[in-house]
């Protein structure tokens, strides 16, 4: 394992939280509780091309569904600065991208979309008739010891440090003027908005431990386990995506790696492990804008270091 910073300090993981999304709804279709292939209709029937969208279309971005957070950039902040302790359901967040257009047919291409993770929360609390992060505890970081990991509403004092400025000038492009640290707030707008897209929190050593699972085979069968470091067939600018996982090759011949980064506001994460051996890397950085090209930058050196 590889890590960087204080390994038992709690941060916010962002879009790593697809990980265990994607881990509770393969379990979900191992079970026999649903299908791949099963319509969104099924439970969200209101929500636009819901009958020709799929769980499978949902957990590869492949559903055509509008991104509020990525489509409507002023109207994110907005939501989260009109009321910082305001606690959104998985139905308003979905809501609001379902007022926007589609941007293409169910099926027809990848496009990463938190909406899809959101959605896949939907049909997990309406699956399982248990909220979200509960699910994740007794199904996923319960069994595995994880008590640094949830989905927790409030002001978290154990959280480390992470700046943003709420008022930047020019638009983000000039000099921060008014510095602010995550730990100081209410993040129930935050982490309700981000959901089961991205608004859990973890810990290095925590992270470490649930790629090892995950991808080793501890959490789900053999053949879903195989099945999940298959699925990574759509290409972005970071690497193939399958199902609430990305395959990125590392620089200098180093392999392939499995894993998901991860941004949210004062915080930015990485998880991956190496193919075809037990190296980790697990890296935090308190801004919410480090790319995933410069952690990916980061966790090579590291690996290389560590030899």
């Amino acid at each position: 394992m590889v890590a960087t910073g204080d390994e038992g300090r709690r941060f916010r993981v962002g879009s790593v939280t697809k990980t265990f999304t994607s881990a509770l709804m393969l379990q979900l279709i191992e079970d026999g509780q649903l299908a791949a292939t099963d319509p969104l209709s099924v439970w969200v029937p209101a929500f636009p091309n819901s009958s020709s969208i799929t769980i499978c279309q949902l957990l590869g971005h492949r559903s055509g569904t509008a991104d509020f957070m990525f489509d409507e950039p002023e109207l994110y902040p907005e939501l989260l600065l009109a009321d910082l302790g305001r606690t959104f359901t998985l139905e308003e967040a979905v809501n609001i991208s379902a007022a926007l257009p589609p941007h293409a047919p169910a099926g027809k291409r990848y496009r990463y979309s938190n909406t899809d993770y959101l959605l896949l929360g939907v049909i997990i609390e309406r699956t399982l008739d248990t909220p979200v992060p509960a699910a994740i505890r007794s199904q996923l970081t319960g069994p595995l010891g994880m008590d640094d990991t949830g989905m927790e509403l409030g002001v978290t004092v154990d959280l480390a440090n992470g700046w943003f400025d709420p008022d930047p000038v020019d638009g983000g492009t000039g000099p921060t003027v008014n510095t602010a640290n995550v730990r100081d707030l209410p993040n129930e707008a935050l982490i309700s908005l981000a959901g089961s897209a991205g608004g859990m929190t973890s810990s290095l050593s925590d992270l470490a431990n649930w790629a090892c699972a995950l991808y080793g085979g501890e959490v789900l069968s053999v053949d879903g386990t195989r099945d999940l470091l298959a699925s990574t067939t759509d290409a972005d600018e970071h690497g193939r995506h399958g199902w609430g996982i990305f395959a990125f090759d590392l620089r200098h011949g180093l392999g392939i790696a499995h894993g998901h980064a991860g941004n949210i506001v004062g915080s930015s994460a990485l998880m991956i492990r190496v193919e075809g051996c037990d190296t980790v890397v697990v890296a935090h950085a308190s801004i919410g804008d480090a790319t995933t090209g410069q952690m990916l930058d980061l966790a090579t050196t590291l690996i290389e270091i560590e030899g």
